[in-house]
């Protein structure tokens, strides 16, 4: 079953495409990145947000 999602400024209802696009805001108070995926309506053409992403941290390790 396939969940339509709603365009929250005209209302369209749409099902999620496989090519969805990572949009990255900087918090610039905290230095860090917000990623999430995200589409385009296909009639307003205002960008859906779908899902917040969580990246992986890897440290580096301190070269002497």
């Amino acid at each position: 079953m396939n969940k339509k999602i709603k365009c929250s400024v005209c209302g369209y209802r749409v099902t999620p495409k496989r090519e969805r696009t990572l949009r990255v805001d900087n918090n610039l108070s905290a230095n860090n990145f917000i990623y999430s995926d995200a589409m385009d309506c296909p009639n307003c053409g205002c960008q859906i947000l779908l899902k917040l992403r969580e990246m992986r941290y890897s440290p580096v390790e301190n070269q002497p």
